[in-house]
C-alpha cells in the first residue's frame, strides 16, 4: 500500500511507511491524504496534489525513484558492507603513492604532549570544567587524544 501524506506548510510525499518517513524528515505531524495500491497512480496523484497545494513538484516521479532504489539494492546484493569504502581508500593511497615511510613527515608537524601535560589534562577534566574538545583545543591536539589520556590509554608512565 502506498500513502500520500501531507506535512502542512512543508510538502506532500509518498511512502509505504509514512510515520517512519515523516519522522526521518524531522517532523511528527502529518495527514494521510490518499491510499493507493498502484505505484503508477500514486506517482501521478502525488505530483497533481503538489501542484494543487502549491508545493514544489518533484522532478522525478515516485515510481522512478523506487525503481532506482531497487536497482541500487540489487547491485549491492552480496557485497560486504564497509569493505567497498576501504578498497577505495586503498586504491587512492596507491594512486597517490602515499607510503608509510612518508607518513613520518606528517607526524612531525603534530603537537606532542608531555607526561606533565597529560597529568594536567586529567586533573582539569576531573574538575568537570572542560570537555574533550575544549581540552584538545587548549593543548593543540584532537579530542580523541584527550579521551585516550583521560582513559589512561596513553601517557600512563613518565
Amino acid at each position: 500500500m502506498y500513502y500520500i501524506y501531507h506535512i502542512k506548510g512543508v510538502k506532500i510525499g509518498v511512502s509505504q511507511n509514512p510515520e517512519r518517513r515523516v519522522r526521518r524528515q524531522g517532523y511528527s505531524e502529518f495527514k494521510i491524504l490518499e491510499e493507493h495500491t498502484d505505484i503508477m497512480k500514486v506517482s501521478e496523484r502525488e505530483r497533481e496534489l503538489q501542484k494543487e497545494y502549491g508545493y514544489r513538484v518533484d522532478s522525478v516521479p515516485f515510481h522512478i525513484t523506487m525503481e532506482r532504489n531497487e536497482n541500487a539494492r540489487q547491485s549491492n546484493l552480496g557485497k560486504p558492507k564497509g569493505k567497498a569504502h576501504m578498497n577505495k581508500m586503498q586504491r587512492a593511497a596507491k594512486e597517490s603513492k602515499l607510503r608509510v615511510e612518508n607518513m613520518s613527515k606528517f607526524n612531525k608537524t603534530k603537537r606532542r604532549l608531555t607526561y606533565t601535560d597529560a597529568q594536567q589534562i586529567r586533573s582539569e577534566y576531573a574538575l568537570g570544567a572542560f570537555t574533550y574538545a575544549q581540552l584538545g583545543k587548549m593543548y593543540g591536539v584532537h579530542a580523541v587524544s584527550i579521551m585516550n589520556i583521560i582513559h589512561n590509554k596513553t601517557y600512563t608512565t613518565p
